[in-house]
Order: structure tokens, then sequence, then C-alpha cells
């Protein structure tokens, strides 16, 4: 998308933002299907620091009266959690200790999304949920939440608007006020047990991204939008976010960037263009309190040249693709960046057998050095100002 002229002024002062960053260090988190529940993480944890990472995401289990084993990954759901079934993942965690891996996140889905909008008793539940995980990842130690807003629960999709089982009795419009309304009692529940909270979401506002490009009033084409849900849902968050909790846009978008270029312009549209899908009262709070990130899928750096997820080396290798696009996200970010791979792993495996897989160095030669090589370049040398040819 080219800015027009009305857009000028926004984008020299968001490429002033990103060509002088704050001198402070960035940090790379790592996730993907290897993340550990709070078993693994305190007994692995040691193993991790090998890595070049700052920090993990972890999930959390509960265990019922009955003995049940349950994952506390799906948190849009109506089954009723209590703190007691938490006792064992606290104790994991507040037994975890690392002076290298600071920044860590407890991860929860938007899963299964078969709870409607307008579902009071609901989303109750679902409110009391993000509670417990911030009141856990408060007590554990950890830096924040991290959100997955992606539906993998078919045929729930709970950010479209297309899915909702009511939309035959209420209006796009109405079902953005109830999500304004649900993201406020989200994030009053979160703040209320964690009030310094970092918020990370894989992605926020970018996957909208559609409805800036013909012009007018975005809002009006969120409807049709997969996530159109999902802007009404964070400006409610935006509506109660006292000054202390950090917003964190994860831009997972950027899973195919292989330029400068590209990490720049999603810097400057994150910060500047999206500011149009929430309120006016609250773009001051958007301004000063959600960062950019970016995502870095390392399969695309191993898959073959005929996958739709496929990052190109350019003429060289593709581990030293990796490592020059990593730093690219590390200069258009505010301060993190985070890792996902599905293919190969680096925590330890949970039981050794025949199907264990392989490390990323092994799958990826070189990619251990690419990571560290583009975190330490951060502060080793100044980069070229974004917009510089």
């Amino acid at each position: 998308m080219k800015p027009t002229r009305s857009l000028l002024p926004i984008l020299a002062l968001a490429t002033t933002m990103a060509a002088a960053p704050s001198l402070s260090p960035k940090k790379l988190i790592q996730t993907g299907w290897d993340t550990p529940d709070t078993a693994q993480f305190r007994r692995d944890l040691p193993a991790m620091e090998q890595w070049p990472f700052d920090g993990v995401v972890v999930s959390a289990q509960g265990r019922a009266r009955d003995g049940t084993v349950f994952d506390a990954k799906p948190a849009f759901s109506t089954n009723r959690w209590e703190r007691p079934a938490f006792s064992g993942a606290l104790a994991d965690l507040q037994a975890a200790h690392s002076t290298r891996l600071t920044d860590n996140f407890l991860i929860l889905l938007a899963n299964p999304g078969n709870v409607d909008w307008f579902d009071d008793a609901g989303w109750q539940e679902i409110v009391a949920h993000w509670r417990l995980l911030a009141w856990l990842a408060h007590e554990g130690r950890l830096k924040g939440l991290l959100f997955d807003p992606e539906p993998y629960t078919d045929p729930f999709k709970q950010f479209q608007y297309a899915a909702q089982p009511q939309r035959a009795q209420h209006s796009f419009a109405d079902y953005e006020q109830k999500a304004r309304e649900r993201g406020r009692e989200v994030m009053r529940a979160v703040t209320a047990e964690f009030p310094d909270a970092v918020v990370y979401s894989y992605f926020l506002f970018g996957e909208c991204a559609r409805a800036l490009r013909a012009g007018g009033d975005p809002q009006a084409r969120l409807a049709s939008e997969t996530y159109g849900l999902l802007p009404a849902f964070a400006d409610g968050w935006l509506d109660v976010l006292p000054p202390s909790v950090t917003l964190i846009d994860g831009n997972e978008r950027a899973y195919r960037y292989n330029s400068e270029a590209a990490f720049n312009a999603a810097f400057v549209q994150l910060k500047s263009d999206c500011q149009a899908f929430v309120s006016p009262e609250n773009r001051a709070k958007f301004r000063a309190q959600l960062q950019v990130s970016h995502g870095i899928y390392l399969d695309a750096y191993v898959n073959p040249p005929g996958s739709s997820w496929f990052i190109d080396g350019l003429g060289g290798s593709r581990v030293n693709r990796l490592e020059a696009n990593v730093a690219a996200a590390f200069h258009a970010a505010d301060e993190y960046v985070w890792i996902y791979g599905e293919k190969a792993r680096w925590w330890p495996p949970r039981q050794a057998g025949p199907k264990t897989p392989p490390t990323w160095p092994e799958v990826l030669p070189g990619a251990e050095s690419a990571l560290k090589n583009a975190k330490d370049s951060w502060g080793a040398a100044p980069r070229r100002p974004v917009g510089s040819r």
C-alpha cells in the first residue's frame, strides 16, 4: 500500500520512530509446537539457556477434583476452572529460575470459540479463565500472557461476524459493541490480578489491514474480515487499560517477509494506519502502550520452493536470510521478536523415542548462530535508517 498525501506526515513520524528506536536491548522469544507445559518448563529451563533466547512461551494444565488433567490453553470455553486445580502448575512456575530467560509468557487460545458474544453466562467463564491465567502468570513470576486469536476448532471462529450464531438477530455493529464490552471485562480481570502485565498477541490489528487499502472508512469493511471483531475486542482492552500495562501486536504476517522494507512498512502500518481501528478516545493509549513485534516462521527457511511458506535465499544461503530477516525484524520492532517453528524443536523432548523431532540447528545448520548474531548485531553498530537506500 502506497501512502496517500494525507498519510505522509504520519509516515514521516513513524519512520522516525523506527529509525531511532530505544537503545534498550531487543529480546527474542521462543514459541512453537514444542511449547512446554509448566512441568517441563521447570525441569528443562536450564537446558534452554544454551540457546539465544530471552524468554519462552509456556502452557498450563489443571487437575480437576476427580483427578482429570485438562489443558488450560483453550480459554474461550464454558468449562469451570478453579484455582486449586492449578496448584501444581503454580508450584512448577515458582520453582523455575533463570537469570537469562527473563521474559516468559503463559499462552491462551481463542478456542474452542463456541461462546456467542451475547452469551453472558458463557462470557462469565471466559473472563474467569483470563483472570485465573493472569493470576497464575503473576504469581508464577512470568512477564505476562500470550494470546493466540486464531481459530483451530471448526466450525467456530470467534472473531468472524459470518460465523456468529445470532448474526440474523444482531448487526455487525451490534456485535462490535458487544465485543468491545467483552474486551473491557477481560482486561479488567487481567489487570486486577496482574497490574503491570505484558499482554502479547500473535496478532491484533494487522490481520484486518486489507480493510485499510480501499480508502474511506475501514470500519465498514470489517464485517467481511475473518478477524473483523478482533479490533473491537482490543478497543475494549484500551478502554480500561492502566498506564502500567503493555500491549504487543505480534504481527504474524511477518512470517513471509524477506526484506528490511517489508518489516519497516509493517511497523509504519501498525503504528500509524491501524489507529483507524480504535476509537478516537483510545488512540493516545494506542500510541503510548501498543508495541510492534514480528513473528519469524522457521519452517519457511527449510521448506521446499513449492511450499506456500517458503523464504528464498536471494542468491545466498537460507540461514543467512534468516539472520538478515531477524536483524531487520529487531530494527523494526519496539522490543520483541518471536520465533515460531513446527518441524523441529528447541526444548528437550518430553519423552525420547524413535519419533523424537530433531533440533532446529540439526534441521537448519547455523540457525543458532544466525539468531545470536542477529540479536547481538542490534547493539554492535548503527543500522541504516528506515527508508534509506
